[in-house]
């Protein structure tokens, strides 16, 4: 048997060439072999006419080119392929075409795959870069309301860009301290720390204090919801510490005859609330509480509306505005404002009930209520009616509610009409310029309150702007506030200046304040903070305030040492303070007193005789 490759001889029961590894195909015999084989039999069984193969031909005749390079012309001759052509067994006789496999037909069945897939992929992204490009519109028209809240979020995010922060005391925040602080002028001096824990309620205070002729040192308070010690070593020299129990401090100043001590309010209540505790911060939370389940229950009674298109004129400029609308019904608002103010009523009596430990008296708790009853009083006549005015990117650009009448119980009182809008910028950022007017009409006066905000950053400068004013339809300006704002950091300086005026159209300059300063966070050897405040009273200077020293924040310490204060009044006179400033935090576990040696105030005899003498002064 001869390899078809390199027509090496090889065995005849050979299955690879013994030369170059090719498989060998066994040819089929000759027509003229000693025994002739039987005709094959179809695939489908021996019925159907089954046509003679064609006569045994040599392999290289057998073979057609399958590729063929596009810069050389085919040439089938024997002899003439090429090394770059590549070779297949030619297709059997033509009377057995119908049973050939097409070779090339798989390569053709995927490329057709290949760009079915592609296309259906183009005809995806297609669609998705459209949905894209029309989101807005697509959720406009399917789902308006969500779109209104998209858009007013969208709106005030990023709004009121914040600027470089001076000091961030946020890492104090209720967290265990230590403030140290010293004062020296020519009237006196004093120094001390003061420890304060308000997790877990607890403050020591040591300080010493006096004049040119007098001074008490080591003067110590502490002070707790369980306990308070003081030590007065230059005043009290028989013990060290006197102690007083809050919770029992009322009782006690009644049997000791201390009426002016039994007068006082709750000293427990007063003591939580100093660490930001107690009855106040529970009368917040039932105020907040109610207000968020009455909106919770408004919210679910509010009609919502989308009312098309209109052309409208902001900031000077036509703008094509969608309107979208909320509306409340009258009989709701109505039960809203006098649930709330029901909930106001109590939560704030029982603010004022705890603060002062229930020592208001019938006239004055019947005089606040009073207050209130005019204020539940009041009726609205209409519907809430809101209209957001949003443009084609999205951004709300005005803020309309429908003027509303409102009625008082008391007959004194007018009939009176509210109204209110506000109105964004036209920029890239709407809440960075809005302007807010709140208008009262009654028996044909008519006032306003409006107030503006600007905001801008630019070269890293941050500016903003307030004003308030209220005016009257006949008066003009009555009144006006502005309060205007620059702050920076470059190159590790920080600088602030803030200008705070009010006049009115009749007095202009009324009075002003101006504040300037500047830090340098590069410098931590010595001076690098310094503060100037004017204030003037009708364009004339009336107080100027300087402050100089050195300023040091890291991640657990701010201080300023080393510092001078110098006031200068009206006429030129100037007083100079010196003083220093520290916090820094600490190990809650530090503010603690050795009361070893304590004696209750209520059982210190030289307390005792002073009260049985009569003298009811500490």
């Amino acid at each position: 048997m001869f390899c078809s490759k390199c027509g090496q001889p090889n065995k005849p029961d050979a299955l690879v060439c013994e030369n170059c590894g090719s498989e060998l195909i066994q040819a089929p015999q000759p027509p003229w072999a000693s025994q002739a084989p039987s005709a094959p039999q179809p695939p489908w069984g021996s019925q159907t006419p089954w046509a003679p193969q064609a006569p045994f031909c040599r392999q290289e005749d057998n073979l057609q080119p399958i590729f063929q390079p596009i810069f050389k012309p085919l040439d089938t001759s024997e002899g003439a392929y090429h090394s770059e052509v590549t070779y297949a067994a030619a297709a059997p006789a033509a009377s057995n075409d119908r049973f050939r496999t097409n070779d090339r037909g798989p390569a053709r069945s995927h490329k057709a795959l290949w760009i079915v897939l592609a296309s259906i992929i183009i005809v995806f992204a297609l669609i998705g870069g459209m949905g894209f490009a029309f989101r807005r519109q697509i959720m406009k028209t399917v789902t308006p309301e969500q779109y209104l809240q998209l858009s007013i979020a969208q709106t005030f995010a990023g709004s009121f860009e914040k600027g470089p922060d001076f000091i961030d005391f946020s890492k104090f925040a209720g967290k265990a301290v230590s403030h140290a602080f010293s004062v020296d002028a020519d009237e006196g001096s004093a120094e001390g720390t003061l420890m304060y824990d308000s997790e877990n309620e607890k403050a020591l205070l040591n300080i010493s204090a006096g004049d040119k002729t007098t001074k008490y040192n080591d003067n110590t308070i502490f002070i707790s919801p369980d306990m308070i010690a003081f030590s007065l070593p230059d005043l009290i020299k028989d013990t060290n510490f006197l102690s007083i129990d809050p919770a029992t401090f009322t009782e006690d100043c009644r049997a000791s005859g201390w009426t002016e001590g039994a007068a006082m309010p709750d000293l427990q209540t007063y003591i939580h609330m100093m660490f930001g505790k107690g009855g106040s911060d529970a009368g917040n939370k039932e105020i907040s509480s109610v207000f968020k389940d009455l909106l919770n229950d408004i919210g679910k009674k509010t009609e919502f509306s989308s009312d098309g298109s209109v052309q409208e004129e902001i900031s000077g400029k036509q703008m094509k505005l969608d309107v979208m609308s909320y509306t409340i019904p009258e009989y709701e608002v109505n039960d809203f404002y006098h649930s709330y103010i029901s909930g106001v009523r109590d939560g704030y009596m029982g603010k004022i009930d705890s603060m002062t430990a229930g020592s208001l008296t019938q006239q004055q708790k019947d005089q606040m209520d009073s207050a209130f009853d005019q204020i539940d009083g009041i009726t609205f006549e209409d519907d809430f009616v809101i209209h957001f005015y949003i443009d084609m990117d999205g951004n709300v650009r005005k803020i309309n509610v429908e003027d509303i009448t409102v009625t008082s119980d008391d007959l004194n009182s007018p009939e009176f009409t509210l109204g209110f809008e506000m109105v964004f910028g036209d920029g890239v950022r709407p809440a960075d310029d809005i302007t807010a007017v709140f208008s009262m009409e009654a028996e044909g006066d008519t006032a306003e309150i409006v107030l503006t905000s600007k905001t801008s950053v630019a070269d890293g400068i941050h500016k903003n702007q307030f004003v308030l004013s209220l005016n009257g339809d006949e008066d003009g300006t009555l009144a006006e506030i502005e309060l205007d704002s620059e702050t920076s950091l470059a190159d590790g300086i920080y600088s602030s200046s803030i200008t705070l005026s009010g006049g009115s159209d009749n007095d202009p300059k009324a009075f002003s304040a101006a504040f300037d300063l500047t830090w340098d966070k590069n410098d931590v050897s010595g001076e690098n903070l310094e503060i100037q405040v004017t204030v003037k009273n009708e364009g004339d200077v009336a107080l100027e305030l300087t402050v100089k020293g050195a300023l040091l924040d890291n991640e657990k310490e701010t201080s300023l040492s080393d510092a001078t204060l110098e006031v200068t009044d009206q006429t030129g006179t100037s007083t100079m303070i010196n003083f220093s400033y520290g916090i820094t935090l600490i190990d809650p576990s530090s503010i603690t007193v050795d009361t070893s040696d304590c004696i209750s105030l209520f059982e210190y005899e030289p307390f005792l005789q002073n009260m049985a003498s009569g003298n009811t002064q500490l």
